[in-house]
């Protein structure tokens, strides 16, 4: 299983959004007495009920809410992604991997096209190690 499966797998298991970040008359208090904003995160399985996270940081906070919230469409963007790299083909010249699409008009690969296709392939590299 690749990391976008795992990650789909466990979005699916997961509360669904919009997930939020909130405070607290308590929150405000303990901002006001040590100069932090304090939030949590709340999640609902139902409309007339949150659960909640302990006390974040706030920009923690806001970044979990932020996150889980757009899971689903950076997901699509993952899959979209890999497809468009599958239709390429790579081959390695011995210094670095090239893609046999775009090329030029002498028939060779261009590096300045050829290094977002090449990101993009290396990108996903890296998101299906942290599978």
């Amino acid at each position: 299983m690749n990391a976008i499966e795992r990650l789909r797998e466990l979005e699916a298991q997961a509360t669904k959004p919009p997930w939020r970040d909130r405070t607290s008359a308590l929150m405000r208090q303990w901002s006001k007495a040590d100069g932090r904003e304090y939030r949590y995160v709340a999640f609902s399985g139902k409309a007339d009920e949150d659960y909640t996270t302990s006390p974040l940081n706030a920009e923690d906070a806001r970044l979990i809410a932020a996150m889980r919230n757009a899971l689903p469409a950076l997901l699509d963007v993952a899959e979209a992604a890999r497809s468009a790299v599958g239709v390429c083909s790579f081959w390695d010249d011995g210094m670095r991997p090239r893609v046999a699409w775009p090329v030029d008009h002498e028939g060779d690969s261009d590096p300045e096209t050829d290094a977002p296709m090449v990101a993009l392939r290396d990108a996903l590299a890296a998101l299906d190690k942290l599978s």
